[in-house]
């Protein structure tokens, strides 16, 4: 490891080095080694405070010493760097907001985020699933239908749609089932999107 920081140079050899210990910091974390960890992903953020996974690491530190004020701050960091990413954190953001008592604070978090990045379909349906959890059904099927006139391919809003639409407007076995097959579909395209994800990198690994 020491010979390998030692080889990193500039901006590009700085960022890369946060990611070694922000790595470092995850191994420490998975061990046990708390107080390692805390001085890894330190280490991570002082050369490269854009480190995504340093803060995701950070945040999962400060939430296992119960500083959740602490781990919402780390945590609010990821959307804003890489929005991609931050679809892995919203359970526990979401779950931080809760926990300082202003649910309402995930709601402008993600609503900063769509703000920035409008085509950013998984923040909106993380907000309509937000929403609907409050009883706001309609302002929830309308941030899907905004999606969904971005993106009209896009299956994951579409699913949660029509799942939304059903509890919100059905009822009776079929709806039941047609719910169900709704999930199956759902979990097709996330296995679908993981095949292809694998595909990828195994031929970018021959390449």
């Amino acid at each position: 490891v020491t010979r390998a920081l030692a080889h990193l140079e500039g901006g590009k050899g700085r960022a890369a080095e946060a990611e070694l210990r922000a790595r470092m910091a995850e191994v420490a974390q998975a061990e046990g080694r708390s107080d390692d960890a805390f001085r890894a992903v330190k280490k991570a953020l002082r050369r490269d405070k854009k480190c995504v996974s340093a803060w995701i690491v950070l945040a999962g530190l400060e939430a296992e010493r119960g500083r959740t004020k602490a781990a919402l701050a780390a945590w609010s960091k990821v959307p804003s760097l890489d929005p991609g990413r931050a679809a892995s954190i919203y359970p526990q953001l979401e779950a931080s907001w809760a926990a300082v008592d202003q649910p309402r604070g995930f709601e402008s978090a993600l609503r900063k985020v769509l703000e920035d990045h409008p085509d950013d379909a998984a923040a909106r349906i993380v907000l309509a699933r937000h929403l609907e959890a409050r009883g706001e059904i309609d302002e929830a099927v309308s941030e899907l239908r905004r999606c969904l006139a971005r993106r009209p391919h896009d299956l994951a809003a579409r699913t949660a749609l029509g799942r939304l639409l059903l509890v919100a407007q059905g009822d009776g076995a079929a709806l039941k089932e047609y719910a169900e097959l709704l999930d199956v579909l759902e979990r097709s395209e996330g296995a679908n999107v993981g095949s292809r994800h694998d595909a990828i990198s195994a031929q970018q690994g021959h390449g």
